[in-house]
């Protein structure tokens, strides 16, 4: 049987649609799937405004039509293009688990909002964007834009934009992250609302969240200037964290995932972007800059070997944070081979084809920079550092999954060896670390079963003959 599917012909929308063919793929085997792609009356309008040409369905309406007609078997739509009702003989099937809800900020030159002069001008084709937007900044100027994310990233550099505002789930599905200037957190307590009852719950609530006490001794201080300040403006009348007890500094810990922790972060991460980087940190403990930093030149598939010899880390150029790809390691040691884990493997395999459908896919927009790298986004770009930090913790929030931060999934990595009984020279070796007392200071305290061969022998020693259950 021939599935088709059909779908408008921007980037996004056939992206979408290359996700859920992916996905029949996999399920029903059996069948072929094509795309069809079919012009709307939105993409053909694109001088008016959204909200003046009036009719419903706009995006969608000539799809329902051709499936009605049975020339396509199924549609694929962003949820957002949907008219409240459908038409009669078709069905709404499934939705798929939600992408990342906030609005993101693009910006020409600036590096954040706050950063932008006096009366820049905005692009949006969203009321509720620049309603929140003036908002946030009363200064701002918003005017009217259209089109796909390229069509909008060209208006915005052609007309002296100062920035648009898009959503984060289309840039996330066509891997274009490396984009985002700034993420729109979701707005919460007005800041005559926060008392000194507030920031302490705040604090006990991170703590047992996994946070260690020194971030939370960091959030106190930030607090502190940021609350400091407010009352320098006349935006209160007192300082609230005054009456908020600062943390005991205590010695470092490692926060990190059980078995059964990793394995659900596995599993719910499957379709996320992040997947990739996120198995090979949990198997390997990399550091993030290690795993994005790691090349297809460095692994052997015959020999089954993985070196970890580069990094990516991100570096502001004229106001914009871009990816410096090194082959300087923070250690002697930290430059190391390793066995090429099954599992790993295979989702390495699974990243090899993808990439090469997407440069079939994206032709010329697809970079050509980046082709001996593992972790890339869909147009052949690097996956951004501090792009893994943020939507890691989005992830970890959208499942309901306990707060870590990426790099504890590298001592969950060492910690699971050690409780184990892994050694703790192997656990060096395998991390990378430096010397032996790094790895001992940070892991020693799950050592048991060492513990437990050291009381055996100085039982035996003394005439000891079992040790007490």
């Amino acid at each position: 049987m021939n599935v088709i599917i059909g779908t408008r012909g921007s980037k996004l929308a056939l992206a979408q649609a290359e996700y859920v063919k992916n996905r029949l793929q996999k399920h029903y085997p059996q069948n072929s799937y094509e795309l069809k792609i079919i012009s709307t009356k939105g993409d053909r309008e694109q001088k008016k405004a959204l909200d003046q040409m009036g009719d419903k369905g706009i995006f969608v309406r000539e799809i329902e039509q051709e499936l009605l007609d049975g020339t396509i078997s199924l549609a694929v739509h962003s949820m957002k293009d949907m008219p409240a009702e459908q038409p009669s003989g078709l069905v709404f099937a499934h939705a798929w688990k939600r992408e990342d809800p906030r609005d993101v900020l693009i910006l020409r030159e600036a590096v954040s909002l706050e950063e932008l002069p006096q009366h820049a001008v905005i692009g949006t084709g969203s009321r509720r964007r620049a309603f929140q937007l003036l908002q946030l900044r009363k200064d701002l100027r918003i005017t009217g834009i259209r089109g796909n994310v390229d069509t909008r990233i060209k208006k915005m550099q052609e007309e002296q934009l100062d920035g648009i505002v898009l959503a984060a789930a289309g840039l996330h599905r066509l891997g274009r992250t490396s984009l985002i200037t700034q993420y729109f957190e979701p707005l919460g307590l007005k800041l005559c609302e926060v008392t000194p009852q507030v920031l302490d719950e705040f604090q006990e609530k991170i703590l047992l969240e996994g946070y260690t006490t020194n971030t939370v001794i960091h959030y106190h201080a930030i607090f502190g200037k940021a609350f400091k300040d407010a009352v320098r403006k006349d935006y209160l009348e007192t300082n609230p964290m005054l009456k908020v007890d600062r943390p005991k500094k205590n010695s470092f810990r490692p926060n990190f995932y059980s078995k059964d922790e990793v394995q659900q972060l596995l599993e719910v991460s499957q379709d996320d972007p992040l997947h990739l980087c996120i198995l090979i940190t949990a198997y390997y403990g990399l550091r993030r800059s290690e795993v994005l930093g790691l090349k297809w030149s460095s692994i052997d598939f015959e020999r089954k070997s993985i070196t970890i010899n580069h990094k990516v880390t991100e570096q502001l150029v004229n106001g914009k944070y871009v990816p410096v790809v090194s082959d300087v390691m923070k250690n002697k040691t930290s430059c190391r081979t390793l066995p090429l884990i099954p599992a790993v493997e295979e989702e390495l395999l699974k990243q090899k084809e993808k990439q090469q459908l997407y440069r079939k896919l994206f032709k010329k927009s697809y970079s050509t920079e980046y082709l001996d790298f593992v972790c890339t986004d869909q147009e052949g770009k690097l996956i951004r550092p501090n792009f893994v930090t943020e939507h890691f913790d989005w992830l970890l929030t959208k499942y309901g999954l306990k707060h870590i931060r990426f790099h504890d999934l590298r001592h969950s990595c060492a910690s699971l060896m050690v409780m184990n009984g892994v050694s703790m020279k192997q656990v060096q070796e395998w991390l990378g670390h430096s010397t032996f007392s790094t790895t001992a200071d940070i892991y020693a305290h799950l050592d048991y079963k060492s513990k437990q061969g050291s009381a055996g022998v100085i039982a035996n020693l003394l005439g000891e003959s079992k040790l007490p259950k």
